[in-house]
């Protein structure tokens, strides 16, 4: 059994996911035998290619259809260039996707979520007793994991498990944001073992270690508590700041009929659970906390 940690590397060290043969196999090494059945021909033409002393790499220039040679731009040499040297070997993603799905044991083939994102779907498993959606996203900045993060939460997908390439592009900020929600980040590199005959696999106990500690089960909320925390994302109250009266809550959980002082014991118990904050007084209000969120937008999507 082996891993594949220079591939995952290298995937978020090429921005385009595209490379001459020569730069792939040298970002990747020995693992490229392993890899290149994910790598998919272009029709275009490298306009530069990997300096073979290392260093800047060489201009591409073309002196008729098979004349090409690569020019150093810092000594002015020249190495002659054969047209396949030239074709252009981008990262099948889907196909990586898939891939990635069925080491986690998954039937459904990846999907992309959005088009022009690199955030796929790769179906629902139940890694620790609880259904979790898993979604991989094959980032080159760290903008790019904070907004597919963004847009899964805003779709009331949480818990999930988001696999990357690696830890490169993750920041403290999503990752503790993730946790909060009892989601969980599986970098690759640490994850996937390939067996000698090409077997892909997920390492052992390295999913329940992305995984931050939550119950199996949910406990159960009444209608009325159910409807308002719906409410109170629908007004807005997610802080202290954006805090909305019992009153208003009421309004619109229930209408415009309802006596506030009916929801003293749903408001108490919601508060028992920590799934809201309240602040007494005048200029008092209630606002969702962090697991209230979470809850409110599960429910808004079923």
């Amino acid at each position: 059994m082996s891993g594949l940690k220079r591939f995952w590397q290298a995937i978020e060290s090429l921005p385009s996911l595209a490379a001459v043969e020569a730069e792939w196999r040298g970002l990747v090494g020995d693992e490229y035998d392993r890899i290149k059945r994910f790598l998919r021909p272009g029709k275009e033409r490298a306009s530069s290619f990997p300096h073979p002393a290392g260093g800047l790499p060489l201009q591409v220039i073309e002196h008729g259809r098979d004349d090409l040679v690569g020019v150093c731009q810092e000594t002015g040499e020249t190495i002659v260039l054969q047209p396949r040297q030239l074709v252009v070997y981008r990262l099948d993603q889907e196909r990586l996707a898939r891939q990635v799905a069925r080491a986690l044991g998954l039937a459904t083939p990846g999907r992309i979520i959005a088009p022009d994102t690199r955030l796929f779907s790769l179906g629902t498993f139940r890694p620790t007793g609880y259904s979790m959606a898993a979604f991989l996203i094959l980032p080159c900045e760290s903008a790019e994991i904070a907004s597919g993060t963004a847009l899964l939460i805003s779709q009331g997908l949480s818990p999930f498990l988001l696999l990357t390439p690696t830890r490169r592009f993750v920041t403290a900020e999503v990752d503790l944001r993730l946790r909060s929600l009892g989601s969980g980040l599986l970098p690759l590199a640490d994850a996937v073992v390939v067996s000698h005959d090409g077997r892909w696999s997920i390492a052992n106990d390295t999913i329940q270690a992305a995984l931050p500690d939550r119950a199996v089960e949910e406990e159960l909320l009444s209608n009325r508590a159910q409807s308002v925390l719906i409410a109170m994302l629908k007004l807005g109250a997610l802080d202290s700041d954006q805090r909305r009266s019992t009153e208003e809550i009421a309004i619109k959980a229930l209408g415009d009929a309802t006596d506030p002082n009916a929801l003293k014991s749903v408001m108490a118990d919601l508060k028992t659970r920590k799934l809201i904050q309240t602040r007494e007084g005048r200029g008092g209000g209630c606002w969702l906390t962090e697991a209230g969120r979470r809850r409110a937008e599960k429910l808004n999507h079923c």
